[in-house]
């Protein structure tokens, strides 16, 4: 969103989730979803092998800030393709990372969608980017996640953390 411009926050938001691609084994499954105003699935859920690492390094890197916050419907939309994906492998261990910096200000409310959200059943580990939200701690909550908060300093620690206890 277009608070991620200040401070060169998204910057080193993208070095830090470069950083943590060390941290995905090549045999996992990743997507990755972008959100503003609007929602981005930048990657669809597929194998981290070496050429998704590079189209995963070239979504990163065509980020901009820009926009409001419409983190429910992005986290719906992860939510939806995670089931699609649990189908097709029953196997799975399907759970989402959302990033986040702010409140949402567009899109659904966590009121109207908590109850369906719910009903996925895949757990959400919420981190605050350089903020203290409370709505990421609510999320978390619904199906068992967890939050954390997070600076650039310290967010490839956070998703190494969460990816091992997942792994």
């Amino acid at each position: 969103s277009g608070s991620m411009s200040s401070h060169n926050k998204l910057e080193a938001l993208k070095a830090s989730l470069k950083n943590a691609m060390q941290y995905v084994g090549a045999n996992n499954k990743i997507g990755l979803i972008s959100f503003d105003s609007n929602v981005y699935i930048d990657l669809p859920i597929d194998e981290f092998d070496t050429e998704y690492q590079e189209y995963y390094i070239g979504a990163i890197d065509s980020w901009r800030a820009d926009g409001g916050t419409a983190t429910n419907n992005a986290l719906l939309i992860a939510l939806k393709l995670l089931r699609e994906e649990e189908i097709e492998n029953p196997n799975m261990k399907p759970f989402v990372f959302l990033l986040s910096d702010g409140q949402t200000q567009s899109g659904y409310s966590l009121s109207s969608v908590k109850e369906l959200i719910h009903a996925f059943d895949i757990p959400i580990y919420t981190i605050g980017y350089e903020a203290d939200v409370k709505e990421l701690q609510a999320i978390a909550e619904i199906n068992q996640g967890a939050f954390m908060n997070a600076t650039s300093d310290d967010l490839g620690y956070v998703l190494k953390t969460l990816f091992d206890a997942e792994m």
